[in-house]
This record gives C-alpha cells, structure tokens and sequence, in this order.
C-alpha cells in the first residue's frame, strides 16, 4: 500500500512523463514491489503519463498481462532497455515481442508512431495539474523525503522519470 501510494503521488507530479520499472522486478533476483498495479495504470492514464515495458531480459517490467491492462485503458507504452551499453541497445527486441503477446499496436507504442503522431500525443496530453503549494506539488500531493538529492521535480536537473532505476547515477 505504501508503495502504491508514493507511485500514485509521483504520477501526478507535473514533471512525470514516463513511469520507467513500473513493478521494479529484477527476474529470478528481486521480486516486483508490493502495489496494486491496476490503480498505478489507471492513474497513469487519468495523468497522461506513459509507461514503460523495459525489455532488458532480466526485467520484462512489465509483463504481458500488465501490458493486456494498460492497452485496454488506451495507455501509451515506451518500449526501452535498461542500455547502460551500447550493446544493451540490442535487447530492445525482447520488448517487442512482450508488446506482441499483449497485442499491442504500432499506435499504442510511443517508440514507434511518427512525428506529426507523436506531437498531437503531446498536445493532448492533460495540462499538468495547478500547483498550489510551494513544494511545486499540486494540492494533495505528498512525496516521501528520502535522503540525497531527490530524482523528480523542479530543480533536480532535468526530466525525470517515476520509478528511474537507481542502479546507475544520472549525469547532468
């Protein structure tokens, strides 16, 4: 329940566009976090946020079942890899056929509609929410603090996406 509440918070911050490790499952060595994905997508629809099916091998985040969802709320998918390589750039491959066996179309993927397609996706998207409070949230929002330097929001150096892996630090 915590964990679906701090998603749930981070996909109405302005600054999200992209919900990258929805479920954080690492096969075979770390199990998905506990949250109630059906909420996570239905508000990443309701906020205009796309989702990402990360097709490094070991992830496969998020399953076809997940995607099945996501499709039938008419939500966006970003097909990406984990490339902290260049090489890692040809996983992108197991994502497609994740994708495939969620039925999904080349319009449901961000990666592979056109330009002209791709700005309208842009333009109508919700406007982002009005910010009522000085912590840059809209009213309702909570993040939790953690420590160091917090990955989303005003200031910390760029687009950031919820669920941005920690494996590797992000260069400015």
């Amino acid at each position: 329940a915590e964990q679906t509440a701090r998603i749930l918070a981070a996909l109405q911050h302005r600054e999200v566009d992209i919900l990258a490790h929805p479920t954080g499952r690492i096969i075979n060595r770390r199990p998905p976090f506990e949250l109630q994905l059906d909420e996570v997508l239905h508000c990443a629809k309701e906020n205009g946020v796309v989702v990402e099916l990360n097709a490094h091998p070991e992830r496969l985040d998020l399953k076809d079942s997940h995607l099945m969802l996501a499709r039938q709320l008419g939500l966006i998918v970003a097909i990406s890899t984990v490339a902290h390589r260049v090489r890692d750039l040809d996983l992108l491959h197991y994502g497609v056929e994740q994708a495939r066996r969620a039925w999904l179309s080349k319009a449901d993927v961000v990666n592979s509609i056109t330009l002209k397609v791709f700005m309208q996706l842009l333009r109508s998207l919700p406007p982002p929410p009005k910010v009522t409070q000085r912590s840059g949230l809209p009213s309702g929002c909570v993040l939790p603090r953690a420590p160091g330097r917090s990955r989303i929001g005003p200031g910390s150096g760029g687009l950031r996406s919820a669920g941005e892996g920690r494996e590797t630090p992000r260069s400015s």
